[in-house]
């Protein structure tokens, strides 16, 4: 956990600060080109990868029985299945570069900022692969230090650049954003710590592992697309400026929700143990009180302490402040149910989730675009808001619903012990 956990909780807080800085170097119009681009990474590394690596994780350990030389044939089938998924994004998102960058970044000729962000995605995938074989060979401290270095490397590097240079261009940042991936995987192949490659896929392991990866794909992909429509809906329907603005606003309020996922690093393994003992519904109750309290008490701060944290924000973000202010309930909302809820759903009826999604899509959607046409980012604040904190309030009741029908796990699940 020490290994595995430590570097995603320090490129979070990184992230955070990352983004803090950025706002005084780029303007609301180039900070809300960034912001898409960084979101572009994720979202193609969060559909893909995620769901490649599912399936992946799925074969070898079902399969651990065939032998290490079998689980390392999957994991290059894998590698060659997201390099196909890559290559076929890059066919289509290449051959209409110029509508993207007319439509998301309302700007002519930043088709070359689109390749870089593709070359970015790519290297991060790569980079996955290179985690995901260290953590089935359960090397857990080689998993880590690797997963430092590429964090030490790609917020250096940044920090590096704007020391030096005292100013920095998307394009710049994007390519570090690419680079810092490459330069590891690079390093690991050198050293002989990545045999994934060269590839030399199969043919039927690359059908087994894009067959498994389907409804991972589906699952995965909803939620991730669902995770950043609000940006770019808001890039297609309003202007670049307004993006930059949202994504200022953000930058601070999405803390609390990070809180509640590093939360959920202690109550996840926990969860079947408080289950089978009967425990889970007086935790989820204390959980669900403390957390609607201490999030009352930091509404009121944050709204008391509103002059004092102008100053976070640089003079042409002032207007993010507003948008900090109306995201941080749905932020807050999250982080009650990340730690416990979520994850329970997760585990019980792991398509409740899905299905919530699905069928609020349509309203969501129609939301998000009424109040992005009427009042742009403070708009898409609000629809962001009462969006989340509506699923939030569904989730939970789903939970407690399902914990009534079920008050012990099913026969045959293995719990960790209290």
């Amino acid at each position: 956990m020490a290994f595995v956990a430590a570097p995603k909780f320090l490129t979070g807080a990184l992230t955070v600060a990352l983004n803090a800085v950025l706002l005084r170097y780029l303007g609301p119009s180039e900070y809300g080109v960034f912001a898409l681009c960084a979101a572009a990474i994720v979202l193609f590394d969060s559909i893909v990868g995620a769901a490649v690596d599912n399936s992946m994780f799925k074969l070898v350990q079902a399969e651990r029985h065939l032998g290490a030389a079998h689980g390392l044939a999957i994991q290059r089938s894998a590698l060659a299945v997201k390099a196909l998924l890559w290559v076929a994004g890059c066919a289509v998102i290449g051959a209409f570069a110029g509508e993207v960058s007319r439509r998301w970044f309302h700007q002519e000729g930043r088709e070359g900022l689109m390749g870089l962000v593709l070359l970015a995605a790519g290297c991060v995938l790569v980079f996955r692969s290179l985690l995901a074989h260290w953590q089935m060979r359960e090397r857990f401290l080689a998993y880590g230090g690797i997963d430092l270095t590429h964090t030490f490397l790609k917020f250096g590097s940044v920090a590096a650049l704007l020391a030096v240079a005292g100013r920095a261009e998307v394009e710049t940042l994007v390519g570090l954003l690419a680079l810092a991936p490459a330069v590891v995987v690079a390093g690991a192949f050198v050293a002989g710590a990545f045999p994934l490659l060269p590839m030399r896929p199969e043919g039927a392991g690359m059908r087994r592992v894009a067959g498994e990866a389907r409804w991972f794909l589906v699952t995965y992909g909803l939620s991730v697309v669902l995770s950043r429509l609000d940006l770019f809906l808001l890039a297609a329907l309003s202007t670049i400026d307004e993006v930059g603005i949202y994504s200022g606003g953000q930058v601070f309020a999405v803390i609390p929700e990070m809180v509640g996922s590093l939360l959920s690093v202690v109550f996840v393994p926990r969860i079947y143990a408080f289950w089978r003992a009967g425990r889970l519904a007086a935790h989820g109750r204390t959980l669900a009180l403390a957390g609607i309290a201490l999030a009352g008490a930091l509404m009121v701060a944050a709204w008391l302490a509103r002059p004092a944290m102008a100053a976070f924000f640089p003079p042409a973000f002032q207007a993010s402040l507003a948008v900090f202010l109306i995201l941080l309930p749905g932020y807050l909302g999250s982080m009650i149910a990340f730690p416990l809820a979520i994850p329970f759903l997760m585990f019980a009826s792991p398509r409740a989730i899905f299905l919530l999604d699905v069928v609020t899509l349509p309203a969501v959607v129609a939301l998000y675009a009424c109040l992005i046409s009427a009042h742009g980012a403070v708009g898409m604040a609000w629809a962001a808001t009462l969006t989340r904190l509506a699923k939030v309030a569904a989730m939970h009741v789903i939970a407690w619903r399902v914990l009534r029908r079920m008050p012990a796990p099913p026969d045959g699940v293995a719990g960790t012990p209290a």
